[in-house]
């Protein structure tokens, strides 16, 4: 009987909330029209996966985008805005603890945490970091453009990575 009333918790709950309560943030797509070369192809599909290490990794990610984590209702905002780049060696992208945790963790200190999906895997083209720098900029262009969305001054966009490869100066990024 226990079993059938919180099965019925359960069906009510996502009843009354419909597909928010399963979907994760807010999304922003970095390419919707396409996206300049080098491209990641969309087969193999992206895939999301916990490992046996615990880490969980997102991989084969042909539509690059940012996940928005906003500050709770209870937390004062900021103005600020980050974008968190997770590192992984252009193969993954190891998008929880260098990603969603990150954004999480400044969302709950009134910033906006912009966690990137960039492409991958790049490391066996010829410039590794020549895409995921192509999504990294346009991902400031974007958030600048939705900053009154998003309750942020376009003045006070930052960027966090992970992956010194890939916000490195020497490796031509420039934002």
């Amino acid at each position: 009987m226990r079993r059938m009333i919180g099965l019925q918790a359960i069906v009510v709950t996502l009843a009354m909330c419909g597909s928010t309560c399963l979907a994760g943030p807010p999304e922003i797509r970095l390419w919707p029209n396409g996206m300049p070369e080098p491209v990641v192809p969309a087969d193999p599909a992206e895939v999301v996966e916990k490992r046996a290490d615990g880490i969980q990794r997102r991989t084969n990610v042909s539509q690059p985008r940012l996940f928005v984590h906003e500050p709770p209702a209870d937390v004062k905002r900021t103005g600020a805005a980050v974008i968190v780049v997770p590192g992984g060696g252009f193969g993954v992208l190891a998008d929880e603890h260098e990603g969603s945790e990150a954004a999480a963790w400044l969302a709950k200190h009134g910033i906006v945490g912009f966690q990137l999906a960039h492409r991958a895997p790049t490391n066996k083209h010829p410039m590794p970091n020549e895409g995921p720098a192509q999504d990294l900029q346009k991902a400031v262009i974007e958030v600048r453009r939705h900053a009154g969305d998003y309750k942020v001054d376009p003045k006070k966009v930052g960027v966090l990575g992970f992956s010194g490869r890939l916000c490195s100066h020497r490796h031509g990024v420039v934002l």
